[in-house]
């Protein structure tokens, strides 16, 4: 075979995009030109097609020479998978499988415009649900919202991360999601396939709930060119270009994906761009060995939504001060014509924004200056090989490369035009400008294994064995920056003489006018390196210097500064075992394998906290499927699993988190037709996890170990708890016709937490004082105070004119000057309190007030509070229910195709989905009280969706036209939520909170070209 010479041409690529213009954002309106190193690749591509000498009676679905780790192609008419490579690591029929799999293929995630896989996990795989490990942090997130620590839950139970292609986790260890925190493109995707159950027998990590393996497209050998050019927009403005192609002959294959992508939403200015590439070619070598090497890179810019509070001023010029904007609108209380009760008069800032205040924009006054850029690298390789008729091979090396800039303006505020703080006067927003927290991590694995297959008894038994072992470590760091101010020649300005930020000045805060609406843009681009705001220069520096001559066990990374600054590492490696056998000509078949883990988590703070966790682990996998006739195969499985730390942080009392265990049993159906237009399954499960991380929130943690004026003892927000879960879940693919396709997807889950925590609180004020009641210094010394406080001179000589000595009865006395006026429940002074300030100063001669005590016991409490300090705080409770998930959940996709008589190509179909009882978080609707008080858990509305689904399809020759509209929510059923607060519940309406559940209508038109 003769191989045509590449040529490339020496003007530029027509669909190259030009340079951006000096000074350019790197926010500027996509456009779907392609970049050049692109254009290369597809030319390369184009190259590989004119190569191919397929031949003629090749198939277009078939490979020359299918290995027993091959990944095979979807029909593009069915939303059924016959095989899968997920459970057993080789393709496997999932009809014999005893383990239920929930598989989205090509076609369905095409035919139902998905584009992250993140939200159609939540929306079509039944009982799935999206939730940080505190279901209270991002109840009411909307579409473009940004969730930290989010994680995909299966069955009632956390998912903490996805793999890609059974090698490696997908994104940042802290924030998951590919393309950017909690969101994965699927433009590089063949299928997303869920693994019900404990099933990390042959991963190197998972869940209690399943496993998420995303497979790559894949280069086909053997294969005439295909691929797809799509184009898609929507009423948002939203636009998206996506190229998909591959072509191959016996010995060579390649495939790319190339995306562009500028997301909206209904959201003013809150959206993503994205841009991908991806390519994979596989080369079959001598000696039926094929090698894929596969390589990404996606960039992915985004603003995201910024809740804020009301600052109108006092209360008494405005009673809707300090109120969130969610609330005021979902109470009707933004308009003129409000009555502030103090006065009976209008409030005095009338209509809030001028009357255009609404929910359109009332997310987005922070412009960039809340925003991410992420950027993930990935590329792998692997070498298939058969030795000869019964073994073969599988090495898997890969690297994976992410790294997410997240901005994040301080103390943002939305003042109005009466606000006391309000420099402009009218409408303004105003924040510090943002630093960033710099999230970069890195993974590298590589997996070994090798496929045995025999015949034994005589040949009435067939079986596969794999053997192989694994190796991930992950690095990851949170490293914060912020702007200081600087020379001219932009140089940090230094002062010695002061120790915070090493000398430096922060810079001050920022405002805007907002009377026109919200701005996108205010100042400058987040990230720039130099800026001069007001005639004053600013450099972009890390906030927490490092200083190797400061390293010591006490400060294990040498920081010189308060601000984030952590360094983890995670290795997880592993022996496993597995064997896949038919009985007696299919009769039954069975599962059964083992897996040897040693997993190491240590993560080093700032602070010079550490936490470290180690665990030797085994794990198995045992299950039996039996052929009751040849559609109908009843089954059952036991199986566990170990999981490392999701965040590898302390809880409240400074302990470190536990290796997760789940164990879990599963029974159940599965039908299929031999001629494969019908497959289905029916599970009942149960699962109990053990050492689940949960994150309660910074409240409870900080009535627990209350950072006090002598700092407090290590303290987290993760503690383990015990969790179970049951249920069913029904699946079902069918294909009546063929040009007729649905899928059924139904569960029922329920989950209880099954461990009941109470910390002891802790006193961390600790002061001097005599028997008599007098605060003293370290040597005794009676402290006095002037009458009146004064910050510059807290403290007196004894015997000043007027002054007295400071005692414990003035700080419990709520009418003194010098009241403690002490946090409940926790009892900790208040730091803005006049006799905080006193409690901080030293004196040259006498010594300090304050004992630099931390982590004391409650008891030793020495002011008195006007509340009850409860002694023990509840930070889990046996029996409460699991939440981030609907307990009933349901939908039906179906689309025909007429394929005769004057609706020929004409497409109609849709989407109907149901959820109840739609579990969020639990909260203390008349307050927290140290937890003794009621709780209830709060429920979404039922949710009731119809999506309809157009479109019309035309094939020419060996090309296909199709455009197709999507209509989700047709009916516009939507609803706005109130959200009390976890703690304080509905008794403080400056923290209840509101958000939509369910979105309006939305019309996405997807037009596309395959060949």
């Amino acid at each position: 075979m003769t191989t045509p010479s590449l040529r490339f041409p020496v003007s530029p690529c027509p669909l190259a995009e030009p340079p951006a213009p000096a000074g350019a954002s790197r926010r500027a309106a996509l456009s779907l030109r392609l970049p050049a190193a692109v254009c290369a690749a597809l030319l390369l591509a184009a190259a590989a097609a004119r190569a191919q000498t397929a031949k003629a009676d090749t198939k277009p679905d078939e490979v020359i020479s299918m290995n027993p780790f091959e990944v095979s192609a979807d029909p593009d008419n069915s939303y059924g998978a016959v095989n899968s490579n997920s459970i057993t690591r080789f393709s496997a029929e999932l009809k014999q499988v005893p383990v239920s799999a929930d598989v989205f293929d090509q076609t369905f995630m095409d035919d139902v415009g998905a584009t992250s896989i993140e939200s159609m996990i939540q929306e079509f795989s039944a009982g799935a649900g999206y939730s940080t490990a505190d279901p209270s942090e991002g109840a009411g997130a909307q579409p473009g919202d940004r969730v930290s620590h989010g994680y995909m839950q299966l069955r009632g139970l956390n998912t903490p991360i996805m793999q890609r292609d059974a090698l490696m986790p997908i994104g940042s260890y802290y924030n998951p999601g590919s393309t950017g925190s909690g969101m994965t493109s699927n433009f590089d995707t063949e299928r997303v396939e869920i693994i019900n159950g404990p099933q990390s027998l042959l991963y190197s990590g998972g869940g209690a709930g399943g496993v998420i393996n995303v497979v790559s497209k894949q280069a086909r050998l053997g294969r005439h060119a295909f691929g797809s050019a799509q184009y898609r927009v929507d009423q948002y403005g939203s636009k998206m270009g996506v190229f998909d192609y591959g072509a191959g002959n016996d010995r060579v294959a390649v495939r790319i994906a190339v995306l562009r992508q500028s997301q909206k939403t209904r959201r003013v200015n809150i959206g993503s761009l994205t841009d991908g590439l991806y390519a994979q070619i596989a080369v079959k070598l001598p000696g039926n060995t094929t090698l894929r090497l596969s390589g990404e890179k996606t960039t992915n810019a985004r603003e995201f939504g910024t809740t804020a509070t009301f600052a109108g001023g006092s209360a008494s010029v405005d009673s809707r001060t300090n109120d969130s904007l969610h609330y005021l609108l979902a109470t009707n209380q933004t308009g003129a014509g409000t009555i502030n009760p103090a006065n009976g008069q209008p409030n005095g800032n009338g209509a809030i924004l001028n009357g255009q205040l609404n929910w359109g924009n009332v997310d987005s006054f922070r412009g960039w200056w809340g925003s991410a850029y992420s950027t993930n690298k990935f590329v792998d390789l692997t070498a298939d090989s058969h030795w000869n008729r019964w073994l073969s091979s599988q090495l898997a090396i890969g690297y994976n490369s992410y790294s997410e800039e997240l901005q994040s303006a301080g103390s943002f505020s939305f003042y109005g035009p009466k606000s006391p703080s309000n420099p402009l006067g009218g409408w303004a927003a105003g924040a510090t400008p943002p630093g960033d927290t710099h999230e970069p991590s890195r993974v590298k694995a590589i997996r070994f294994s090798v496929l045995a297959d025999n015949s034994y008894l005589g040949g009435r038994a067939h079986g596969q064995t794999i053997v192989g072992g694994d190796f991930v470590r992950t690095d990851a760091a949170q490293v914060a920056y912020a702007y200081f101010l600087a020379d001219s020649n932009f140089n940090a300005v230094v002062n010695p003489a002061v120790k915070t930020n090493n000398g430096r000045t922060l810079i001050t805060r920022q405002y805007w006018s907002i009377d026109n609406g919200a701005i996108e843009y205010p100042y400058f681009a987040p990230r720039s390196e130099d800026i001069t705001i007001g005639g004053q220069n600013y450099v972009y520096q890390i906030q927490n210097l490092i200083n190797p001559a400061l390293v010591s066990p006490a400060n294990p990374l040498g920081t010189t500064n308060t601000g984030t600054y952590a360094l983890t590492k995670l290795v997880n490696k592993g022996f496993y075992a597995a064997n896949f056998s038919h009985w007696f000509h299919d009769r039954f078949t069975t599962l059964a394998g083992v897996r040897y883990a040693n997993t190491y988590a240590d993560t080093i703070q700032a602070s010079g906290s550490r936490a470290t966790t180690a665990s030797k682990t085994t794990s198995f996998n045992l299950g039996i499927d039996y052929a009751l006739r040849p559609s109908l195969h009843p089954y059952v499985s036991v199986s566990d699993s170990y999981n490392p730390p999701t965040i590898n942080g302390h809880d409240p009392a400074a302990d470190t988190p536990r290796t997760g265990h789940g164990l879990g049993e599963e029974f159940g159906l599965k039908f299929s037709r031999a001629d494969g237009r019908l497959s289905g399954s029916l599970a009942i499960f149960h699962v109990d996890s053990k050492n689940e991380q949960y994150q309660i929130s910074s409240d409870v943690t900080n009535a627990i170990n209350p950072s006090g004026l002598n700092g407090r003892t290590t303290a987290g927000n993760y503690i383990n708890v015990n969790r179970t879960s049951r249920g069913l879940q029904f699946l079902l693919t069918a294909n009546p016709t063929r040009n007729w396709r649905m899928r059924f997807n139904a569960a029922m889950v329920d989950g209880t937490i099954l461990t009941t925590k109470h910390y002891a609180q802790y006193y961390n004020d600790q002061f001097y004082a005599n028997p008599q009641g007098d605060v003293t210094y370290s040597d005794g010394t009676v402290v006095w105070v002037p009458a009146k406080p004064n910050s510059k001179a807290p403290t007196v000589a004894p015997g000043t004119a007027g002054a007295s000595a400071l005692t414990l009865a003035m700080m419990n006395d709520p009418n003194s000057a010098y009241w403690a006026n002490p946090t409940n429940p926790s009892g900790a002074i208040n730091k803005s309190s006049a006799v905080a300030t006193v409690l901080k100063s030293t004196s040259p001669a006498h010594g300090a007030i304050l004992t630099g005590a931390i982590g004391l016991p409650i008891s030793a409490l020495q002011i008195t509070p006007k509340f009850s300090v409860p002694g023990s705080i509840l930070a889990a409770q046996s029996g409460d229910s699991t939440a981030g998930y609907p307990e009933f959940s349901a939908n039906f996709t179906n689309l025909y195709t007429f394929d005769a008589g004057w609706m020929k190509g004409i497409q109609v179909g849709g989407t109907v989905s149901a959820s109840w009882r739609n579990r969020r978080y639990y909260y203390y609707p008349q307050g927290y009280d140290g937890g003794v008080g009621r709780r209830e858990l709060l429920m979404a509305p039922n949710m009731f969706q119809f999506d309809l689904i157009l479109g019309y399809t035309r094939r020419f020759s060996r090309v296909t036209f199709t455009t197709r509209v999507n209509v989700s929510n047709l009916f516009n059923h939507y609803k706005v939520l109130l959200l009390p607060d976890i703690n304080t519940g509905w008794t403080d309406p400056t923290l209840i909170e509101a958000a939509f559940f369910g979105q309006p209508r939305a019309v996405v038109w997807t037009n596309t070209i395959s060949f």
